[in-house]
């Protein structure tokens, strides 16, 4: 029988929530003008974080519907749409830019962020017969092939 993660796990939850969210808009910052190495940073971003602090990574995969659901659900919906808003922003930017193909949210987050995280997830449960740092160029590159060919 699965328990109710406490606040202090919903807390841990949004607070690492929200600090990946300010890592990935950096990535996207830094790499304005960009966009092949804003999307293969991403790629990068989400193997780093998961690998630095497994515990978390999975903490955050198993409670993070059930800290949206809880007394701290509004912050994170909160968070979520600063997120959301932000990413839009660039990828309008980069788009109207002639830098990317695609100016789809739905398109980046199933090609960058779904394949990423469920390797992620993968490599938590000892799926996978090699490390996580074994999938990021192939996911990088799969990333950045998923977002030029949905721009065609």
């Amino acid at each position: 029988m699965a328990t109710e993660p406490s606040s202090d796990s919903d807390l841990r939850i949004v607070e690492a929530l929200e600090e990946y969210q300010r890592s990935s808009l950096d990535v996207l910052r830094d790499n304005r003008g960009n966009p092949e190495a804003a999307v293969k940073g991403l790629v990068d971003l989400h193997i780093e974080w998961t690998a630095g602090d497994p515990d978390l990574a999975r903490l955050v995969a198993a409670g993070r519907h059930g800290a949206m659901a809880g007394p701290l659900g509004p912050r994170l919906q909160e968070s979520n749409g600063r997120w959301m808003g932000e990413l839009r922003e660039w990828l309008d930017h980069e788009r109207e830019s002639s830098q990317l193909p695609c100016g789809s949210l739905a398109i980046l987050h199933a090609v960058v962020f779904a394949p990423t995280q469920e390797i992620s997830k993968l490599w938590l449960a000892g799926l996978l017969p090699r490390g996580l740092e074994d999938y990021r160029r192939p996911l990088a590159d799969a990333a950045w092939a998923g977002i030029t060919a949905s721009g065609r």
